[in-house]
């Protein structure tokens, strides 16, 4: 359907959702009126300014969530009203003030404003799977959770889960004075929303994806109901458009646990500095901080946190080959070292022992000018092979102990002979 001839409004037009909402209906057509908290701001306008069609069919406005009137020049003149204004925010010392009043009054301002013009047809309210899930019921694989639940405000209380209680006291509010004043209302609860960012500002999206990234220790064991921005905003447009939407509608592509974000975020970005399950060092004047502490204690918290799961069938850690190789004794050709080698830690300690090479060590050696190369041999392995030998230990019933992954004993040399032949314009050491 087209939108050509035809006005709406979108409420907290700068916002992640909003901004993309913005878009797609102008470019169906849409002549739109936003509203920001602040037009002179230009980190709230210049993105939506520079949208295709906006110069000829955005129109901006003034609006604040909890002064009543606000919103009535801006759906005066529409057929259809977006209401996608409300704080997001998970932790707050003063919810009452900072969450609850805006997103209740916000609600209520616009609807009473929408009250006031006859010819708006449809108001379609963003509001979150946060209104839903959060009633005290396990939330099992075979649970289906739909548009029938939802969420007990006194429980989310209880738990502080306060964006939560915002939202659900702010959907309340809205079912009501609909039905009250005949308002055609539809409801939107999207998961956690994900995808590219339109305006400049940080949502709580990002928020928490930056949190991670830079410097916290651990990411919530807990999955995530995941939906793509550009998704949501085109439903909002087939809310209203359709004649036939009515009532509350979930938005949720896929099921996700926190772990499977950041391994799709660290694809996109791999240069962000992620909590790594291992450091790999191999200098340091910490060892005790940098190292020790971390590898060991990681270790034990991670088994710690499976022995609390009776349904984990096992366990596979990545160690290395420098847990089995540096003991000592002599590496001639004629030796062969298996898994029931352990390394010593007395002898690691030594001073005047040399840890093994690691992958690490190779493109730093390149990069950092070396005139000689040193007289070693490495014992390679492909990463495709190791992440697969860890599925073959994980899935085959017979894998049991330690496992040495080693494909070919080489010696630095040749690896910089191979190096040389994918990029003969490195200047290498040559002895």
């Amino acid at each position: 359907m087209s939108g050509e001839g035809r006005v709406v409004c979108v409420t907290g037009g700068s916002g992640y959702i909003a901004s993309w909402l913005v878009k797609l209906l102008l470019q169906r057509g849409y002549t739109v009126k936003a509203t920001v908290l602040d037009p002179n701001d230009p980190k709230q306008t210049e993105h939506l300014l520079a949208l295709d069609g906006a110069k000829e069919r955005l129109q901006l406005f003034k609006a604040n969530l909890v002064e009543e009137g606000t919103f009535d020049s801006a759906v005066d003149g529409c057929e259809g009203v977006f209401h996608t204004a409300s704080p997001v925010i998970l932790s707050t010392d003063d919810p009452q003030n900072v969450l609850l009043e805006p997103a209740v009054k916000g609600t209520l301002n616009v609807l009473k404003s929408c009250s006031k013009v006859p010819f708006i047809k449809r108001v379609v309210v963003t509001s979150s799977i946060a209104t839903v899930l959060f009633n005290g019921k396990p939330l099992t694989p075979d649970v289906v959770v739909d548009e029938t639940w939802f969420s007990d405000p006194a429980f989310c209380k209880e738990n502080k889960i306060w964006y939560a209680v915002s939202k659900t006291l702010a959907e309340d509010v809205a079912w009501k004075f609909a039905k009250e004043n005949g308002i055609d209302l539809v409801t939107l609860h999207p998961g956690w929303v994900i995808g590219p960012f339109l305006q400049p500002t940080i949502n709580l999206t990002l928020e928490v994806i930056l949190n991670n990234i830079n410097g916290a220790q651990i990411f919530p064991n807990e999955n995530l109901r995941l939906v793509d921005v550009r998704d949501v905003a085109n439903a909002h447009i087939q809310a209203f458009e359709r004649p036939s939407a009515s009532g509350r509608y979930c938005l949720v592509a896929r099921v996700t646990h926190f772990s499977e974000v950041w391994r799709l975020c660290m694809n996109t970005t791999p240069l962000w500095d992620f909590q790594k399950a291992s450091p790999v060092i191999l200098s340091t004047n910490d060892p005790e901080k940098d190292l020790l502490e971390l590898a060991v204690k990681g270790t034990l918290n991670v088994l710690r946190s499976c022995a609390k799961v009776p349904s984990i069938k096992r366990v596979v850690i990545t160690s290395s080959m420098a847990a089995g190789a540096v003991n000592g004794k002599p590496l001639s050709p004629d030796v062969v070292v298996d898994e029931t080698w352990f390394s010593d830690v007395a002898f690691l300690f030594d001073p005047n022992s040399s840890p093994p090479p690691i992958s690490n060590l190779i493109p730093t050696f390149l990069c950092a000018g070396a005139q000689i190369f040193p007289n070693e041999n490495l014992r390679l392995v492909d990463v495709r092979d190791v992440a697969n030998a860890h599925i073959q230990a994980f899935e085959r019933p017979s894998a049991s102990g330690r496992y040495c992954l080693v494909a070919r004993v080489t010696h630095f040399s040749e690896v910089l002979r191979i190096v040389h032949e994918h990029d003969p314009t490195l200047l290498l050491p040559e002895r």
